[in-house]
């Protein structure tokens, strides 16, 4: 059955210790996890291993391999993970601390971005992304029939997260152990929403980084409505910012 890709996939992120990080993500810095730093260690994806017949390494002399060909034949996967829904209050808790923010890209235009990671690849083999919607089981295979089955499958506990992730199959020559960073175009981020709790000195920092491509972005803000326990996404009026900006 064929999949409907939603309009726009949704990113929650933390200010975490350093706004900084969060800001190299605004600008287009997207993080590329592998296994070890997942939070779900029953993850699919620390399941499978790099299969060199995908990877098409080709084959040295073991006896005149130096350490930079050993470490080209050397691959590991990691994801990015977002969501279809930017109103689920557990991931809000979870990835957010409800004083972060939550992104949202375009999905057309995240899919073409991750589609150029091979572009000007130099190296013996070439990456692969991959783009596709998490399969949830109740209950972890024993072993997967290929690496993509791998890189989707997740226990059924997380399936209120509604995940769709991207894949990348990374060269280790790079010396990276937790992932990658893969910058995006600027397109691809369309929404950025806030948390209750986000801070009015981290609102102006990301509406800076964001000033010169504003006008492409929509602006929201969570609230939450303590007498029927729910969620609701409202604009944001700029015209506090733009005081700010022009020293009112």
């Amino acid at each position: 059955m064929k999949k409907t890709f939603p309009k726009i996939f949704y990113r929650y992120r933390s200010v975490g210790k350093s706004l900084g990080y969060l800001l190299s993500e605004i600008r287009g810095e997207l993080w590329f996890s592998t296994h070890e730093y997942l939070n779900d260690p029953f993850d699919g994806l620390s399941r499978i291993l790099p299969l060199e017949k995908e990877i098409q390494v080709p084959s040295f002399n073991s006896e005149s391999e130096n350490e930079i060909q050993k470490a080209i034949r050397k691959a590991g996967w990691a994801i990015a993970c977002f969501s279809e829904t930017s109103e689920s209050i557990t991931m809000w808790a979870h990835y957010a601390d409800f004083n972060g923010v939550c992104l949202g890209y375009d999905s057309e235009e995240l899919k073409a971005s991750i589609s150029r990671l091979n572009e000007g690849h130099k190296w013996p083999f070439e990456p692969k992304g991959v783009f596709d919607k998490v399969n949830y089981v109740n209950q972890m295979p024993k072993e997967f029939k290929d690496y993509e089955e791998g890189l989707f499958t997740k226990i059924e506990d997380w399936k209120a997260e509604k995940e769709w992730r991207t894949a990348y199959l990374f060269n280790k020559f790079y010396g990276i152990s937790k992932g990658r960073e893969v910058w995006l175009t600027e397109n691809c981020l369309k929404e950025v929403i806030f948390g209750p709790k986000t801070e009015t000195h981290t609102m102006f920092a990301i509406f800076d980084c964001l000033r010169e491509r504003a006008h492409s972005i929509s602006f929201f803000i969570l609230k939450l409505n303590k007498k029927i326990s729910r969620l609701s996404i409202e604009p944001y009026d700029l015209d506090e910012y733009y005081l700010h900006r022009n020293g009112y």
